[in-house]
């Protein structure tokens, strides 16, 4: 019985690392291709949660903004 058993978690170990090496390839292309991307989009995101929430920000202290924009600089020297 313990000759059958090991045998059995030989074959199982067998085709543990068959099964590794055959997603080594998708491995290598997720690591070196989509993960990059990954990170750029969280980049990305990040930078555009900063802008919202600039957004947010002026238009908590001046909601008219929303149906009047924003109200042009005054005009310097000479203008």
């Amino acid at each position: 019985a313990f000759d059958r058993m090991a045998g059995a978690v030989g074959g199982a170990g067998a085709s543990a690392g068959a099964t590794l090496e055959g997603t080594r390839a998708d491995l290598e292309r997720f690591t070196g291709e989509t993960l990059p991307e990954v990170r750029e989009l969280v980049a990305d995101l990040r930078g555009l949660t900063a802008s919202l929430q600039r957004v947010v920000d002026k238009v908590e202290r001046n909601p008219s903004l929303l149906l009047l924009g924003r109200s042009l600089p005054k005009p310097g020297p000479g203008e």
